[in-house]
């Protein structure tokens, strides 16, 4: 069964934002080939190297985790992402403590802990919790109730 750009998506923002939390405050380059099987390919067509789908698709993960406030950073347009940092909303997120628990590991910890032990199952639910903790954040900034 060929798993779903959603996927793709939540597995690559988890592992972006576990990076970022991990290093915080300190500017991290984030390369495709660290996070793809395969950044570069050749390209007959062109006689050099391109990037792959999967480093194009690692780059507008990057690019929207920027344009939604998560992080910053200054992308490539080929394989990489260089001076990436939480912004403050990634951060507040990313140290929210999920509401089934009154105290324990803040969420960018267990995004670190899930990207790390390559539980992707884990880190689907993590990402969907982050994303929709930001949602709420920026919701009533927004206008929306």
């Amino acid at each position: 069964m060929a798993v779903s750009n959603i996927e793709i998506f939540n597995d690559l923002t988890g592992r972006i934002l576990a990076e970022l939390y991990l290093n915080f405050p300190m500017p991290s380059y984030l390369g495709a080939g660290a996070f793809v099987e395969s950044a570069m390919q050749m390209s007959e067509q062109h006689g050099m190297e391109v990037p792959t789908k999967d480093a194009e698709f690692f780059i507008a993960t990057s690019e929207w985790l920027i344009r939604a406030g998560y992080i910053h950073g200054d992308v490539s347009r080929y394989t990489y992402v260089s001076e990436a940092v939480l912004t403050a909303k990634g951060l507040e997120v990313l140290n929210a403590i999920p509401q089934s628990l009154t105290s324990g590991p803040s969420l960018g910890e267990q995004l670190a802990d899930a990207a790390k032990g390559g539980g992707k199952e884990t880190l689907k639910a993590l990402v969907t919790e982050v994303l929709g903790i930001g949602a709420r954040l920026i919701s009533p900034i927004m206008g929306i109730p």
